[in-house]
């Protein structure tokens, strides 16, 4: 008996694929597409781009960025005359610049993009009341709303030596920042927190310390408390009991917790009692966005190639916020690199202060007036102004060669949530193992907590990583290993007596200590709050 033939359909049980007729269509699945890697790329803060066929997005990245340059014909700097920031103030204007870029990636997106044409910036910027909200923040005025002006980092600065008219270094520059963060959290609506590492090392759990929520432990301590009356401390516990079912609940809806197998819970590792058993700080959420900025050294006159290639990787992460740094007399803040060097916005440009003029400056626009103040009247000018809008953005950034680069500079970070934070706690660990096996350096580490060897004031026993300039001729060299906390604290007698001076009404003897250590811990006083309850701050505010 001859075999039988195989027939031209498919037969199963031969899982073999027949033979196609001449001019039959086969469905093939397409290849996933993938992005070509551009022969010029530019590297923006973790988002890649083709120069040569790109260059219009480059250029309406750049324009989406704030440039704050010197500026003159502004208030004086109280109790000095100065009046304008030409020629010292170019490492603040850079300090500036990546906090206005935080507030305005949290909220508006990391997408947020303005035209590119001049004519068309102040229209489009005039329609968010967030952006508007955030630009006031910096606004060259000695008195709130504009707790990030010049006026406000030079007041600050003080604590740390830094008198009108001297130059910041990086790493004064983050610790300002950080301390003005604190003061003003109102402002904020207590959504950012910040973080200064001590050294070229993260510690993740001195990070995490200043974005988890501590009410819990305020009502805990509240209940304990001796000093309180019998029916406060019922109360407190009845606030706590409230609050901790309901993050419970939330904690189970997220998978973080488990329905208890008895009524008291007793048999659940997961259950989370007030008093006896509170929630561990990895299982709670963020209760506000982290910015983390790492002062460094990286060696004495120039950079070496292992660093360089550091710095590129990480200002190709998109968690980078950008770096603080410069060329010796000149300051600048990077936002990216390309093959030619690195790219970033130039602050010297001078410009007329009375540009940046806010219409309701004399008293608080209805937005930011509190309750013990009557709202201003609406003003009729528009704000910002065109001229103000073209100045603040720019289509192109500057290229400062790789050689060029001072090793003094601060690397900035953004993080919404703890396991965006981990993630990239993870990578910088497994980043640093893999090239110190390699024999190469690194531009910082990580570690989950501080060694043994740090006290209990937070002195390190070690040296930092950021060292004194050798060279006088830059504009921003300082010593820059972050003054010890034991040290700020023996100054603080001197702080108060500065402080009551600069600040003024914005500074207060009895305001409560802020959160993750020492700094300018100082609450702004009810009548300097842009808002005394929630109900008062602009609901456009928000962090998405």
């Amino acid at each position: 008996m001859e075999p039988k033939k195989p027939s031209g359909r498919f037969n199963p049980k031969n899982k073999r694929q027949p033979k196609q007729r001449p001019g039959a269509s086969v469905a093939v699945k397409a290849a996933p597409k993938t992005r070509k890697s551009p022969a010029n790329p530019v590297w923006i803060l973790g988002q890649e781009y083709d120069q040569d066929s790109e260059s219009e997005l480059v250029a309406q990245h750049a324009a989406s960025f704030l440039r704050f340059t010197y500026r003159r014909d502004f208030p004086p700097l109280s109790p000095y005359s100065i009046s304008s920031d030409t020629g010292w103030g170019c490492m603040l204007r850079c300090a500036q610049m990546l906090l206005g870029h935080v507030l305005l990636r949290l909220a508006l997106g990391e997408t947020w993009r303005v035209p590119v044409n001049g004519a068309q910036i102040a229209g489009a910027v005039r329609l968010n009341p967030a952006y508007r909200r955030i630009l006031r923040l910096f606004l060259d005025e000695p008195g709130p709303p504009h707790v990030f002006s010049l006026h406000h980092i030079v007041q600050a600065g003080m604590r740390y030596d830094k008198l009108p008219g001297e130059w910041f270094g990086p790493s004064t520059a983050a610790l300002v920042l950080r301390d003005l963060v604190r003061v003003y959290q109102r402002h904020l609506r207590g959504k950012l927190a910040v973080y200064v590492t001590r050294g070229d090392v993260i510690y993740q759990t001195e990070a995490e310390s200043l974005c988890r929520d501590t009410s819990l432990d305020a009502s805990l301590l509240a209940y304990a408390s001796g000093d309180a009356t019998e029916s406060v401390r019922m109360e407190n516990l009845k606030r706590l009991s409230r609050r901790t079912q309901t993050r419970h609940a939330a904690l189970q809806t997220v998978g973080h917790a488990s329905e208890p197998a008895d009524p008291l819970g007793a048999d659940d590792p997961d259950f989370f009692d007030p008093l006896m058993r509170p929630p561990p700080s990895a299982a709670l959420p963020w209760a506000a966005s982290l910015l983390l900025l790492v002062p460094l050294r990286l060696g004495v006159s120039s950079v070496s190639p292992d660093h360089m290639d550091e710095l590129r990787f990480y200002l190709s992460c998109p968690s980078c916020v950008g770096v603080l740094g410069g060329r010796p007399q000149h300051a600048i803040y990077f936002t990216g690199h390309a093959s030619d060097g690195l790219l970033g916005l130039d602050p010297h440009t001078t410009f007329s202060a009375q540009h940046s003029r806010d219409p309701g400056a004399s008293a608080f626009s209805a937005d930011d007036a509190s309750d013990d103040e009557s709202p201003a009247a609406p003003s009729t000018t528009p704000f910002p102004s065109d001229a103000l809008a073209e100045q603040l953005h720019v289509s192109r950034f500057v290229t400062l060669p790789f050689s060029q680069l001072d090793p003094s500079l601060a690397v900035g970070f953004c993080f919404r949530d703890r396991d965006a934070f981990a993630a990239f706690v993870d990578g910088v660990q497994r980043r640093a193992q893999q090239r110190l096996s390699e024999q190469r350096e690194v531009l910082f580490q990580a570690a989950h907590a501080p060694p043994s060897y740090y006290n209990d004031d937070g002195d390190a026993a070690v040296e930092a990583t950021s060292g004194d300039a050798p060279h006088d001729a830059c504009d921003f060299d300082e010593p820059e290993q972050p003054p010890s906390d034991a040290t700020e604290k023996k100054a603080k007698g001197v702080d108060r007596d500065v402080l009551r001076l600069m600040l003024g009404s914005d500074y207060e003897d009895d305001a409560r200590p802020a959160e993750g250590g020492e700094g300018l811990e100082r609450a702004p006083p009810a009548a300097a709050s842009v808002a005394a309850n929630d109900d008062d701050v602009d609901d456009d505010f928000v962090f998405v």
